[in-house]
């Protein structure tokens, strides 16, 4: 209203004199009423001509003060990254040895876990068993092998798989002697073969070649091992690795032999 009032007033057209007061008279009417355009349009929120309220006033304070803290915290946190960097730097350069030593006696492990050879590799570090070990290790191999001979028999004449009794019976003995018996004689086949898992992994990398991988000749010149343990006669005199040397080396020819034949097509 104030802004019309005062159009209001200077519509009143004053008397001229002379042309050139005419033209200057219309120039500063003209600059006038766009300055009072100007001032009209920044007239809002009850504050006229753009002046701020104390309630702008104290919102500008707290978005600069929360610019602050906002930089204050990025700065706060560029600093603890700079200090972690830093840290674990130098934590890197120390520990630098020790992850070499590491690394070093991982390879000199072997395979991994994670490889299908991790559990065969873990056995190669087992001792060696002597001429006496593998006398008393084959006798209880006979033993088990005789035990499983009477089941077979037994389950043939009866048509079926006998009972533990019938079993105790015929073997001549009680059940738990029977038990103790069974038991023994596993352990001692699982220990004559588990010791000599070196010697099938250096065999198969003699028969290692396009197309005969060498996890699939470890896994027959263990059936080959296992036969040899059970044929084995300590009686006789030879070491357990010479005569199955043989036996591991007979199903790793058998197993090249059937994946390298030649198919004759018509």
């Amino acid at each position: 209203q104030e802004v019309v009032h005062m159009v209001q007033k200077s519509s009143s057209q004053p008397v001229f004199r002379k042309k050139g007061e005419v033209e200057n008279y219309l120039a500063k009417e003209i600059l006038r009423t766009e300055m009072l355009s100007s001032r009209a349009n920044e007239y809002s929120d009850g504050e006229p001509y753009g002046i701020p309220s104390d309630e702008a006033e104290l919102d500008d304070d707290t978005q600069d003060a929360d610019n602050i803290a906002v930089k204050s915290a990025r700065q706060s946190e560029r600093r603890a990254r700079r200090t972690r960097a830093t840290m674990k730097a130098a934590t890197i350069v120390r520990s630098s040895p020790k992850l070499a030593a590491s690394s070093k006696k991982k390879r000199s492990k072997g395979p991994s876990t994670m490889n299908p050879l991790g559990s065969l590799w873990k056995m190669t570090g087992r001792k060696l068993l002597t001429a006496k070990e593998e006398v008393e290790l084959s006798n209880g191999i006979q033993d088990l092998l005789k035990l499983e001979a009477i089941q077979g028999e037994l389950a043939e004449y009866n048509g079926g798989q006998p009972t533990f009794p019938q079993w105790a019976a015929a073997a001549g003995t009680d059940e738990n002697t029977l038990r103790k018996r069974l038991d023994h004689g596993i352990h001692c086949k699982n220990r004559m073969v588990t010791s000599n898992v070196r010697l099938v992994i250096s065999i198969a990398r003699e028969f290692e070649g396009p197309g005969l991988e060498l996890y699939d000749l470890i896994q027959e010149g263990m059936q080959g091992l296992i036969r040899g343990a059970e044929k084995f006669d300590a009686s006789k005199g030879f070491r357990f690795s010479t005569y199955s040397h043989w036996w591991i080396k007979q199903a790793m020819r058998k197993s090249v032999s059937e994946q390298t034949q030649i198919f004759r097509l018509p």
